[in-house]
């Protein structure tokens, strides 16, 4: 009995509990010097943990999704902060997995000619912000 509950059912909900603490906890992103530096040390642990537990069964790891967007990156998309984190979060894989596949986040409101808002940073200039930053994306990703 609890040999199923330990090889089943417990990753089950380890998993939801991790993904509801992520959805809650870490939906918001802190743009202060101290409180990013602080969330990004939590997360770094978090991404460690998770690599090292399923790193035999999963090789491809997306950081983020869609960062440049407020509903994703709340409460300002921010392309200073979202590197910074992906390169932190890439080197915490590499480290725990050094075969594991990192695509940094899908972008999404690609039209050329839109401007900044508020609730968003349109994805060509997100990504144009990021390369001016030094971060190359596809570093870690072969493709095949």
């Amino acid at each position: 009995m609890w040999s199923i509950f330990l090889d089943i059912l417990f990753p089950f909900l380890y998993i939801q509990l991790i993904l509801n603490r992520v959805l809650i906890t870490y939906y918001f992103v802190p743009s202060d010097e101290q409180s990013f530096t602080r969330w990004m040390e939590e997360y770094k642990i978090f991404v460690r943990d998770t690599v090292n537990r399923y790193k035999d069964n999963v090789k491809k790891w997306e950081l983020w999704n869609e960062p440049n967007f407020k509903e994703w990156w709340y409460p300002r998309p921010d392309s200073t902060l979202y590197g910074r984190w992906a390169d932190a979060m890439q080197q915490e894989i590499k480290a725990a997995d050094f075969s594991a596949q990192i695509p940094w986040g899908c972008l999404t409101l690609l039209d050329e000619g839109l401007s900044n808002s508020e609730d968003y940073i349109p994805g060509d200039r997100f990504l144009e912000d990021l390369y001016s930053l030094g971060y190359y994306l596809f570093s870690s990703i072969r493709i095949e």
